[in-house]
């Protein structure tokens, strides 16, 4: 009985290791402009001082909704899980925010993209 529950703890404490593993920083961060380093036309500035560029449609936005999904979300979870929950946009911010702070790992711009890619599902 007491080798049962050791095996059993065991395969708990592997699972959770996996689930809190880090992931390695995204390979292009967004750039703050300088003094001398002006934002390009067209482009929008956040109240971070981080400049982005504007996307033409959500479609364009999509499949880096989807990859930043598939890579930082089915880290713990599948995605059988997210197609099943049905959220607004409201909805996926509150569960995204509840994920960061249980470790999953992304920026600010990051969060927002996958929060749009989901919501708009």
């Amino acid at each position: 009985m007491k080798w049962r529950m050791v095996i059993i703890l065991l395969c708990i404490l592997c699972f959770a290791a996996t689930c809190a593993q880090k992931q390695e920083p995204a390979a292009s961060a967004p750039t703050v402009p300088t003094e001398t380093q002006q934002p390009a036309p067209g482009a929008v500035t956040t109240q971070e001082n981080v400049t982005t560029q504007p996307t033409a449609s959500s479609e364009t936005a999509q499949p880096d909704g989807k990859a930043l999904v598939d890579k930082r979300c089915t880290v713990c979870h599948n995605t059988d899980r997210m197609d099943k929950a049905k959220h607004d946009k409201a909805g996926w911010e509150q569960t995204v925010d509840k994920m960061i702070k249980h470790g999953a790992e992304m920026s600010a711009a990051e969060r927002a993209t996958v929060v749009n890619y989901l919501a708009s599902r």
